[in-house]
């Protein structure tokens, strides 16, 4: 699984140990924003057009889900509609 955080607009890989990477799907994950700060994580994912809000909500959520089996203690995911300029909370 491939997992990247972006941080100064590069990406940068996330360590991930084998225990961890058992935990994870077969497939790349590629969330738009992820930041952490301690044992704390925020996912936002950007979408411009149609509010597709159960099939992005659950994009989300796998991201979040993942996150969490990395050992964030808290994770938070938000999806912004920037057309709409509209921030959720998932």
């Amino acid at each position: 699984v491939s997992f990247c955080i972006t941080h100064c607009n590069s990406p940068v890989p996330l360590s991930v140990s084998e225990q961890q990477r058992e935990k994870m799907p077969k497939r790349e994950l590629r969330p738009d924003r992820v930041m952490v700060r301690g044992d704390e994580a925020v996912v936002l994912d950007f979408k411009f057009g149609k509010h597709n809000h159960a099939k992005y909500t659950e994009q989300v959520k796998q991201y979040m889900l993942l996150l969490g089996r990395m050992g964030y203690k808290r994770v938070d995911g938000y999806l912004w509609y920037g057309l709409d300029g509209e921030l959720v909370k998932v």
